[in-house]
């Protein structure tokens, strides 16, 4: 009789574990291993969405269904404070984003022979994955993909790799490329205009000296607690807009009627701005820039 090893959980680079400590890649909760070696899928393990799954360094977990994402996700908080030995108490629930809402990403494009790829880069590779398609980001942020490969490819010498950072901001879509020099006065004017055509709410190149905005009409915000706040190029931002509203929550349940609230790492203010008037605040920050 065959004897086969069940996966009791995923570690955190997301290989699979089995009772005995053996790591299985692309394993879900539930599934099994024969002593062949081979993986026979469970009721946790589900037919990853994107057709770049598993090359693709954007993802680790799309072959989990949402119950294992949530108990990954919980055991990894859990499991690094008992390391700490911080005692664990109440473990709110695991909010899990839609697909493609991710509203901040950064892709690389290099030249692989006589192909331009655009994309993420495979784990532990260089190797960049020419992304057609990505049920993370936001549709707003995947569709201007192709319009910056129009953009870079008749324009990038064959050993020039460039990254390309994106974000919704409140004017639209905020755009950084890096390692990339405008050095001629055709290609800051081809800059401004491909922004002014694709409605960019600012696009910004930094050539090794940090960011600088070529095209910003207005002043780039985004709005946290009801607050405008300034942007820099790819500064932070929670992963998406509805991820962002539960933390705000779960802050708000934890500090109750409290009046003195000290908020440490507290960036642009995600948290400390949505507190509402009627309390002392304290936002502590070392990032200049947020």
């Amino acid at each position: 009789m065959e004897i086969t090893e069940e996966i009791i959980r995923v570690a955190a680079r997301g290989d699979g574990v089995t009772a005995n400590g053996r790591y299985v890649a692309l394993a879900a909760p539930g599934d099994s291993v024969d002593p062949s070696g081979g993986l026979i899928h469970g009721p946790h393990h589900v037919p990853p969405p994107c057709q770049h799954f598993p090359l693709c360094g954007g993802c680790q977990l799309q072959h989990l269904d949402e119950d294992s994402l949530r108990l990954f996700i919980a055991e990894r908080v859990t499991h690094a404070l008992a390391t700490q030995q911080v005692e664990i108490g109440e473990v709110m629930p695991v909010h899990l984003s839609p697909p493609k809402t991710r509203r901040r990403i950064a892709v690389r494009s290099a030249w692989a022979g006589k192909q331009f790829q655009l994309g993420f880069s495979t784990e532990k590779s260089h190797r960049i994955i020419d992304v057609r398609q990505c049920d993370v980001m936001a549709s707003e942020l995947f569709a201007l993909l192709v319009p910056i490969r129009t953009l870079l490819e008749p324009r990038l010498n064959r050993a020039r790799q460039v990254q390309i950072k994106l974000a919704m901001v409140d004017q639209g879509v905020d755009v950084l490329i890096e390692n990339w020099i405008a050095n001629d006065l055709d290609t800051h004017e081809l800059l401004s205009e491909f922004a002014k055509t694709h409605n960019l709410a600012r696009l910004s190149l930094d050539e090794g000296y940090g960011p600088v905005p070529f095209y910003e009409p207005e002043p780039v915000t985004v709005t946290l607690g009801g607050v405008a706040v300034g942007f820099q190029p790819y500064g932070f931002l929670q992963a998406t807009v509805d991820g962002e509203a539960a933390l705000v929550n779960a802050v708000k349940e934890i500090v109750g009627s409290d009046t003195i609230i000290a908020d440490l790492f507290a960036g642009s203010g995600t948290f400390a701005l949505s507190m509402g008037a009627g309390r002392k605040i304290y936002a502590g920050e070392a990032d200049l820039q947020a």
